[in-house]
Parts: C-alpha cells; sequence; structure tokens
C-alpha cells in the first residue's frame, strides 16, 4: 500500500533496500522470463519497470495512455 517493490529470497529474506515510488499502492507483479525486470501495475493507473540488476525504475511512457483506473494485472 506504500508504494514500495521488496525483493525477498525464497526463504522470506529481504535482499536490499525497497524500489519506492509515488505511484500509490502496487496492486499486481510480475517478472519477465529471465529474471532481470520486474513490471509493476500500481492504483494510480501507471506501470513501471524495475531492471533487478540495476536496482533502478523506470515508469512506461504512453503504457497507459487513455486508462484511468488502477492497473490490478501484468504479465
Amino acid at each position: 500500500m506504500d508504494g514500495s517493490n521488496c525483493q525477498w529470497t525464497k526463504e522470506g529474506e529481504p535482499v536490499g533496500k525497497p524500489w519506492e515510488s509515488d505511484g500509490g499502492a502496487v496492486l499486481s507483479v510480475s517478472a519477465s522470463p529471465f529474471e532481470t525486470t520486474v513490471v509493476s501495475g500500481r492504483a494510480d493507473g501507471s506501470v513501471q519497470l524495475w531492471n533487478i540488476k540495476e536496482s533502478n525504475m523506470a515508469t512506461m511512457a504512453g503504457a497507459s495512455e487513455g486508462h484511468e483506473h488502477t492497473v490490478r494485472c501484468t504479465d
């Protein structure tokens, strides 16, 4: 609900610091097949890409154009 994405080990231990954003609650998360990128859908209708290896984020310009509601599913 705080807009952060956290990376965890299979054992439930946190990895590094959370990725923080002001995009509102994270409602869906998907990982790329090569586990290099995570995409998150947010309550404010934005979609964000996270580079796992570099721990940085980019908002997908135009990805939610014409979309005014929350993003509840990513794939």
